[in-house]
């Protein structure tokens, strides 16, 4: 079992991370408005501090942004995973760029869960992706999105897309120390991903990653594997 912990922002929450046993660490670039994005020089310290022992993961496009300003960053920063939520969906030319000049980066595909609908959207992005990420869609003319939602989805969907697709699948979406085991019992993902439900927050605002609910959240997850 992967476990993926995104919002880190900082070489000591990483390395944290990384010592906890977390396998997958979960960067978010390119908005320096919100406290949980980082920007492309601060990600390079994170990848450096890690150092090879756990999988650097980055989304860069959650604000619009050519796919080959994606690759051009995850070639900067030296992630192992592209991590695409936003503007840019795989596809077969941008899987073959990917390979061509990062051959050893995975392409992780975010995929929003909200029906039957998703399934034959999730087998059709398979094709051109290492890895799916299955999560809740946001809903708001100023938040929608794929992730950080902080809620859980008809894990029922998920399930179905894990028996449908021949790729790994990681499971997000409001999963916490509280709730992963029985997500794993009932979705049987490769893997699972939590954000906000392992942060530190004041009022609502991002402060740091919650080194205890992280390694709790590990141990969950863990568990009966």
């Amino acid at each position: 079992m992967i476990v993926q912990i995104y919002g880190i922002v900082t070489e000591k929450d990483a390395v944290s991370c990384m010592e906890a046993g977390v396998d997958h660490i979960g960067l978010v670039l390119f908005d320096s408005i919100k406290k949980d994005h980082i920007d492309i020089e601060t990600a390079k310290k994170i990848v450096s501090a890690v150092d090879g022992r756990a999988k650097i993961t980055a989304i860069f496009d959650l604000k619009p942004i050519s796919e080959e300003e994606v690759i051009e960053a995850a070639a900067e920063i030296g992630c192992g995973i592209i991590h695409l939520a936003g503007s840019v969906v795989t596809n077969k030319e941008f899987l073959t760029k990917v390979k061509k000049r990062l051959p050893n980066v995975g392409i992780m595909q975010a995929v929003g869960v909200v029906d039957q609908s998703s399934v034959e959207y999730a087998i059709n992005l398979s094709e051109y992706s290492d890895l799916l990420l299955l999560d809740t869609v946001k809903k708001g003319s100023e938040c929608q999105g794929i992730g950080a939602a902080g809620t859980v989805h008809d894990w029922n969907i998920s399930r179905r897309i894990v028996e449908a697709v021949s790729i790994p699948v990681i499971l997000a979406g409001g999963l916490g120390p509280d709730n992963v085991e029985d997500a794993i019992r009932k979705v049987r993902p490769y893997g699972v991903d939590s954000l906000t439900k392992t942060n530190i927050e004041i009022n609502g605002e991002f402060i740091s990653k919650d080194i205890h609910k992280v390694k709790e959240f590990f141990r969950m997850a863990l568990q009966n594997i």
